[in-house]
């Protein structure tokens, strides 16, 4: 294989990342075919994880069978993360293809097994839930719940091939944004409802407006002055791996001051200029009243 880092296979059915002592040596996995072996006295096994047989060295047999050391390039002992939201589905991926047999499990319990020449067994609580790829060997969970959040593990013959850590989020709502004021300071947080509980930790806040302060910006809370411009609308955004929400307010709007007197006195003027607008007509209609009456008196007597 021309790898000297052998994969332990672990008491618990799985193989492990620990590594043990090197084997730089003659191969000891040897495809029909190929490479003669030398000292070695090999044992003929097939291989479901590969197309073909293999001769397999006395190393790798021991008290737990033939699979007690594994060396193998397609197995993965790092566990991936990914995913999913509530309601949604989620694709498990297989490293490899071409199966005759593959096993998804669920922590240790079963979820969907399936050999060549036999149909597939769905275990509860995913019956009707998920479907397998029997080429790709890829898995599918559909209207995915809180707890399916678990590790997930694919064997073939025993052995594991990737290990899958599968965080399972709600939606995120709308943040909450709330405006304080001490003297000259203007305060703006950013907070996530209390009734949001999947995964607080994995929410990042950012932040949009036309001052500096916003930009690049990871923190939860953003500070003004009141001499900034307060017309200007503030944006907040919470997103995890998955969605993102967005809230905005005007700082104007919740921050009283000398720019709302300015705007209180100009609605009190433009309401007495509608109002003199509005009873002009009478005043005009009176003054010409009262000329005619002026010029109709004359020497204590009116003019017929």
């Amino acid at each position: 294989t021309g790898r000297c880092d052998l994969a332990r296979r672990d008491p618990g059915g799985g193989t492990t990342c620990a590594q043990v002592a090197p084997w730089c040596g003659a191969p000891l996995l040897t495809r029909l075919g190929g490479p003669a072996p030398k000292t070695l006295n090999f044992h003929l096994v097939p291989l479901v994880a590969d197309v073909g047989y293999f001769r397999i060295a006395p190393q790798l047999i021991g008290e737990e069978g033939i699979t007690s050391r594994l060396l193998s390039s397609s197995t993965r002992c790092d566990n991936q993360q990914i995913y999913g939201v509530v309601n949604r589905s989620v694709t498990l991926y297989s490293p490899n293809s071409a199966f005759t047999e593959i096993m998804w499990k669920k922590g240790k319990d079963k979820v969907i097994h399936w050999q060549t020449g036999y149909n597939e067994s769905v275990y509860p609580p995913f019956k009707g839930r998920v479907y397998l790829n029997r080429t790709s060997g890829n898995l599918i969970i559909f209207n995915l719940t809180l707890s399916d959040e678990d590790e997930y593990e694919m064997e073939i013959l025993g052995l594991t091939m990737i290990r899958l850590d599968l965080k399972v989020l709600e939606p995120l709502p709308s943040p909450t944004l709330n405006c304080a004021l001490s003297g000259e300071n203007i305060t703006v947080s950013c907070s996530i409802p209390e009734n949001y509980k999947t995964h607080r930790e994995l929410i990042r806040f950012s932040w949009r407006c036309s001052s500096a302060q916003c930009v690049n910006s990871s923190e939860s809370t953003m500070h003004f002055q009141k001499t900034d411009d307060l017309s200007q609308k503030i944006e907040c955004t919470i997103e995890n791996q998955v969605s993102s929400a967005m809230s905005s307010l005007v700082l104007e709007t919740y921050v009283p001051g000398d720019h709302s007197r300015t705007r209180y006195g100009l609605i009190a003027a433009l309401l007495l200029l509608l109002l003199l607008l509005s009873i002009w007509p009478f005043m005009k209609c009176m003054c010409t009243f009262l000329k005619k009456i002026m010029f109709s008196y004359s020497n204590g007597f009116f003019k017929v």
